[in-house]
């Protein structure tokens, strides 16, 4: 199911660069297509994985930083909790 997904994304991706690179190359002729694909590949890759990439890092260096972490003490218990006996397994007659 999951190839199939997958071709079925491809031949999207495909088709719909057919068609943007058809009418392109009709309507603006081959330079005009390269500044359009250039212009795609700074604005919508540049650009996004750029901001894509800061964003992760900002949000991953927040929450993982050990110096932003504030500190807690994890083993602060009853003591008395723990001690409780362990369950008993059923005696073999």
């Amino acid at each position: 199911m999951i190839y199939a997904a997958y071709l079925v994304l491809i031949l999207r991706g495909v088709t719909k660069s057919y068609a943007w690179t058809s009418s392109n190359l009709n309507a603006l002729g081959f330079l005009g297509t390269l500044w359009g694909l250039l212009d795609y590949a700074y604005v919508d890759l540049f650009i996004n994985i750029i901001i894509v990439a800061l964003a992760t890092w900002a949000i991953t260096s927040r929450y993982t930083n050990p110096r932003l972490i504030p500190k807690t003490d994890a083993y602060d218990h009853d003591e008395s909790a723990s001690e409780q006996p362990a369950l008993a397994s059923p005696s073999n007659r």
